[in-house]
């Protein structure tokens, strides 16, 4: 029985050096830090290759509800590289004439990228924009509904 825990005890402190002396040769940081491959901007990186047979979807990376009049709102949205996106954004009285368009391409990401910035004549309420991107043909579509508040200095 002495024995067995004599060998248990060094089995211990030979763990706990071996811990110990692994911690001492290793900057505890070295896993934490990406290489600086991976800080570099998306715009540096290769195109996306995207089947061109895919349809074109549309989604929004950026999520808002709320807008205050003057304020500025950045939207993204992804989507087929290349595709030709319009976005116009609405008044839910009235829904036939937009308030605010807006186009541009997707990037070689597929990103389509703008800053809404709401007049300080935006009344509050109801409001939405709606961004259809097109590209070959093929279209996809995407609504957001949010809302216009009151300023706080009213």
């Amino acid at each position: 029985m002495i024995a067995f825990l004599a060998i248990l005890l060094v089995l211990c402190l030979a763990a706990g050096a071996y811990v110990w002396y692994s911690g001492q040769n290793t900057s505890p940081t070295d896993s934490l830090v990406p290489d600086d491959t991976s800080l570099s901007p998306a715009v540096s990186q290769p195109p996306v290759n995207v089947d061109p047979n895919a349809p074109v979807s549309v989604s929004i990376s950026g999520l808002f509800l709320e807008v205050a009049p003057g304020s500025t709102q950045n939207i993204s949205l992804k989507t087929k590289p290349g595709a030709l996106c319009e976005a116009d954004v609405f008044r839910d009285s009235n829904p036939d004439q937009p308030f605010i368009s807006y186009s541009n391409e997707a990037n070689d990401r597929g990103f389509f990228t703008w800053k809404l910035v709401m007049p300080d004549t935006a009344l509050p309420g109801e409001w939405y924009f709606e961004a259809t991107c097109s590209l070959d043909e093929k279209s996809g579509y995407v609504k957001q509904n949010f809302e216009v508040i009151q300023n706080a200095s009213s």
